[in-house]
């Protein structure tokens, strides 16, 4: 990998070896929960999407808490896109359908890209019936292309409370 793990990297491969568009990575957070996260390309081809689902259907990842980041998903209207610029890659609904609600160990999927308000969020159960939540946010319509503003996710001690802020270091300010 890139980012050696034994080195105190935590990337832990990549579908491509040296590129990192199609990225894994596992730590341990500071509340002690297991974190596995998948970064993936503007609209995930087929084979992305099997290489995803090899990953996170591994034995050694059924107890961590997987995050997708990815481009095209969720939409300013609160639901996930159903098309993509180039037949047979995924959609944010083909993603749900074939990665996220077939792995019980998503708990959250996160991706930007749309225009609208800049905000999106949807809760959806997955196949283990399990609560996954999703986020869209996009400031680049912003002035000076997003102003820096930032979805800051802290999850507290108590194991199942996530707080999301939105910050922007360019004017020091948090969003309410």
């Amino acid at each position: 990998p890139l980012v050696d793990p034994a080195k105190g990297g935590i990337m832990q491969g990549e579908m491509v070896n040296g590129q990192i568009q199609n990225a894994y990575y596992a730590f341990t957070a500071p509340d002690g929960r297991k974190m596995l996260i998948f970064s993936l390309e503007w609209e995930p081809r087929p084979q992305v999407v099997t290489w995803a689902n090899q990953i996170a259907a591994e034995p050694q990842y059924s107890g961590y808490t997987a995050v997708l980041l990815t481009h095209n998903y969720l939409q300013a209207d609160n639901t996930r896109s159903t098309t993509t610029d180039v037949a047979g890659d995924a959609s944010g609904q083909t993603l749900w359908d074939n990665l996220v609600k077939t792995n019980s160990n998503f708990q959250m999927v996160f991706n930007g890209h749309f225009g609208g308000d800049g905000v999106g969020n949807l809760a959806s159960t997955d196949n283990a019936g399990n609560k996954v939540e999703q986020m869209f946010f996009n400031s680049q319509f912003e002035g000076f292309g997003g102003d820096g503003w930032i979805r800051i996710v802290e999850f507290l001690n108590d194991g199942k409370t996530v707080r999301v802020r939105t910050y922007s270091p360019f004017f020091n300010l948090y969003q309410i």
